[in-house]
């Protein structure tokens, strides 16, 4: 009986050898297999060992290039996809209008303002200028209860911070010299609209002092052609090259502020301005100061017109200090 016991058990024992050997010819190496194996059985399954083994690393071996290049492929495809998009996504939306440009329009306009011998000042929404009670650029807006025209043609603008609007008719900015006017008590306030009008940077200027049943305020595009050239450099390439000749021209203006000293030189230099017309005669009217400066009026008279029984006035001109000159009447400045 035992041995029998014996014999069964060794049989057992080597039949669950067997099974272990032949569930492991993956884990094992074709070299662990020559080392342990003596049989003909181990031999066997070593071959298949190594033969499994050699085919699972040709398959593993042979598919890594090919995730790696798929991978490459699909991740550098992506990235220049993205960033191209980025780009044209970047240059749309690249504004027409932001805050170094409104700083270089300020610079422009407080050495322009010297040159037309004015004072300006900037508003926007929530801090507007008083025309004569219609508060701007306030009143012109969509909330407001007046509307600019053109052309006889009303519009309705919006204001604008970087030009992006959909709107055709975007306000970039406000510059009036209301306030000195009032100071002064003048009445030819100037209000300028700096706008994009249709896609174009375009300067628009009202002088209304009267309300009408529309609440229409009217303006024009102004004539003052640095202003235009001045605003259209700036809303192009930020700067203008005009402000350094209208330095040089406040420059010139300010470097001798005894020009005109009294009634004589301003008699003689009025005089001169005219050509030295022989026809014209001269007549002081009065002397005083305003918002502008020192001036002596003379009124200027037609000897001819005058022969023929009429007054002959021609105009009443304001000669100030720094030889300004101005109608007396409407305060306009008088170009040369």
């Amino acid at each position: 009986m035992k041995k029998i016991d014996i014999a069964m058990l060794l049989l057992l024992l080597g039949g669950l050898s067997g099974c272990r050997e032949t569930s492991s010819p993956v884990a094992f190496s074709s070299e662990e297999s020559a080392v342990a194996g003596t049989t003909t059985e181990s031999s066997q399954i070593s071959e298949t060992s190594t033969s499994m083994t050699s085919s699972k690393e040709n398959a593993s071996s042979s598919s890594v290039p090919q995730v790696s290049t798929t991978t490459s492929y699909t991740v550098e495809s992506t990235t220049t996809e993205s960033t191209d998009s980025s780009v044209i996504e970047a240059n749309a939306q690249e504004p027409l209008w932001n805050k170094g440009k409104s700083t270089a329009l300020a610079s422009f306009m407080s050495v322009w303002e010297k040159s037309m011998n004015q004072h300006y000042q900037s508003y926007r929404p929530g801090q507007p200028t008083d025309l004569y009670g219609v508060l701007l650029p306030d009143s012109i807006l969509p909330a407001g209860d007046w509307q600019m025209v053109v052309d006889n043609r009303p519009m309705s603008v919006v204001w604008s911070e970087d030009g992006l609007k959909a709107e055709p008719y975007q306000l970039l900015s406000v510059n009036s010299d209301t306030e000195y006017a009032q100071q002064t008590g003048a009445f030819d306030s100037h209000v300028y609209f700096f706008m994009i009008y249709e896609g174009q940077p375009k300067v628009f200027i009202t002088q209304q002092n009267q309300g009408n049943t529309d609440n229409y305020l009217y303006f024009t595009e102004t004539e003052n052609a640095e202003l235009r050239q001045g605003f259209s450099d700036i809303f192009m390439t930020g700067t203008t090259t005009l402000i350094d000749s209208l330095q040089g021209a406040a420059a010139m203006t300010e470097g001798d502020p005894s020009l005109i000293t009294d009634l004589d030189s301003a008699y003689e230099y009025l005089k001169d301005k005219n050509g030295n017309n022989p026809d014209y005669v001269y007549s002081a009217m009065d002397e005083g100061i305003d918002g502008y400066g020192h001036y002596w009026e003379l009124k200027v008279a037609s000897q001819s017109v005058q022969a023929d029984g009429g007054t002959g006035t021609l105009a009443r001109v304001k000669v100030y200090e720094d030889g300004v000159l101005r109608d007396a009447v409407s305060g306009d400045m008088i170009s040369e």
